[in-house]
């Protein structure tokens, strides 16, 4: 009887999560107890292409893409060496960065991470879109040379919702960050953790921006979830 109320509760909790994203789109997306509660999201990269890239050498600041190239990982999730460096680039986070930064090749096409409901699109991050998924979660794609896509807008998992740039940005990228709105407040999601991805056919160069100045220098799984200012919440 217990195993079987427990899963009449989980399902009632699954169905008004889900008609909290495909039916109420311009409504907060449910919220979870806790950022670390269970979930059955599962996230895709936001590329359509395997990551290629020739030249790791910056030309004035800037990664040159030649005619094959795609996409690379160049900033992790969490407390960066690189921002350790910068001791003041992100003085709100103590440092930590709440997404992983693809450098991207300007115009690529990127894809909704999971199937969801757009929630925004604007100014954000330079040009921005955000998805909402369920059981609290939100996927938000910044830089973006280009928006697809517009608010109140049902996608699916592939779904092309614009392309990498560089706005708001020097070198094009996509901004890729994972958050959950709790009732403890809205926290940033260590993406890796939800990514179902083959990392070893990830380009992922030996940069500050991929190592770590807390835990282990090298393992991004590390990094833990930590809970976002006010000042970072999405416009309405």
């Amino acid at each position: 009887m217990n195993r079987l109320f427990k899963h009449i509760l989980y399902t009632i909790a699954f169905l008004v999560s889900f008609s909290a994203v495909y039916f109420f789109p311009n409504s907060l997306t449910v919220k979870a107890a806790q950022s670390d509660a269970p979930t059955t999201l599962k996230l895709s990269l936001p590329f359509q292409v395997v990551s290629k890239w020739t030249n790791f050498t910056p030309k004035n600041n800037v990664f040159v893409a030649d005619a094959t190239d795609t996409w690379f990982v160049y900033g992790w999730f969490g407390s960066l060496e690189l921002n350790k460096i910068n001791a003041n680039r992100y003085p709100l986070l103590d440092n930590r960065h709440q997404a992983i930064d693809y450098s991207a090749k300007e115009g690529l096409s990127v894809v909704a991470a999971a199937d969801g409901r757009i929630g925004y699109v604007g100014s954000l991050y330079g040009t921005t879109v955000s998805i909402r998924h369920i059981e609290g979660y939100e996927t938000i794609y910044g830089h973006l040379s280009r928006t697809d896509v517009v608010a109140g807008q049902k996608v699916k998992k592939g779904d092309i919702i614009g392309a990498a740039g560089y706005s708001g940005t020097v070198n094009s990228h996509l901004h890729f960050e994972l958050r959950r709105y709790t009732e403890e407040g809205v926290w940033a999601i260590n993406p890796r953790k939800l990514l179902a991805t083959d990392w070893s056919k990830v380009i992922i160069p030996d940069f500050p921006a991929n190592r770590f100045f807390l835990g282990d220098p090298r393992d991004p799984d590390q990094q833990a979830n930590f809970l976002l200012p006010i000042s970072y919440n999405i416009p309405k």
